[in-house]
């Protein structure tokens, strides 16, 4: 049997219990799960509607123990075991005959499966509440590509242009800033503040105060992640990671 890759761009991945399951999504909507020995293949959505190259997945997350998977279009999916996907963008989700623009999702996730929050083109804020999708009122129309549910119950969002949004229950406040106008691409809540990366380098939220992390390696920068009481930055050539996002280390790039 030959090796099953992503026939597209591998858009994200998450890692499932306890570490031992990898599962990472193409923007085709393929889905490759690692479960080691083994490594299975799924498929989304095979139907017209489903995502494509045309249509493509942009974001994967964990919410509240459960798969969600967001994208282009609008599309919104969840795992309900381990062979389901099912849509939940009813009402939210436009067809290309009702696509006159450019819309779609970039980021997704939530506090609670009743209190999801997704993000991207043209500045769109929606939220669903296991029930149905509601537009937020957004204070921009740039293109968002990061979002984070933070434990100091705030929703962050940012974007293109140094866009950073603060909000949550359609109250919603851009947080102005003069220390970059560089697009952020990353973004995520660690040992009680928000990190925002770009590729000029790595931010932190303080009250309304954004200032730039000097960092201790040379390293490229674009996305964050943290998890286990580490914080990830990726970006285009490097890996690396810090306990306390002061003293970085780098990770060798396979």
């Amino acid at each position: 049997m030959g090796e099953k890759t992503l026939d597209t761009a591998t858009r994200g991945a998450i890692v499932l219990e306890d570490g031992k399951k990898i599962l990472a999504m193409g923007v085709d909507g393929t889905i490759l799960t690692l479960n080691l020995p083994g490594l299975s293949e799924e498929q989304v959505d095979p139907s017209d509607d489903g995502p494509s190259d045309l249509l493509t997945l942009r974001a994967v997350r964990v919410i509240d123990g459960e798969i969600y998977l967001a994208g282009m279009g609008r599309h919104v999916y969840k795992k309900s075991n381990e062979k389901i996907w099912f849509r939940i963008d009813n009402g939210v989700f436009l067809g290309r005959d009702r696509r006159k623009h450019t819309i779609g999702f970039n980021c997704i996730d939530g506090f609670s499966e009743e209190d999801i929050y997704c993000a991207g083109y043209s500045g769109e804020i929606w939220r669903y509440d296991g029930k149905r999708w509601m537009q937020e009122h957004s204070p921009t129309n740039v293109v968002l590509n990061a979002i984070e549910c933070a434990g100091d119950g705030y929703v962050y969002i940012c974007g293109m242009a140094g866009t950073i949004i603060r909000g949550r229950g359609n109250a919603w406040e851009a947080i102005e800033q003069d220390v970059t106008k560089s697009d952020f691409w990353g973004m995520t809540y660690f040992c009680g503040s928000i990190y925002i990366s770009s590729y000029e380098g790595i931010f932190k939220i303080v009250g309304d105060v954004i200032e730039k992390l000097d960092l201790d390696i040379n390293v490229s920068t674009a996305y964050l992640d943290s998890a286990d009481g580490r914080i990830w930055s990726v970006g285009l050539q490097d890996i690396a990671y810090s306990d306390d996002a002061i003293a970085w280390i780098q990770v060798a790039n396979p």
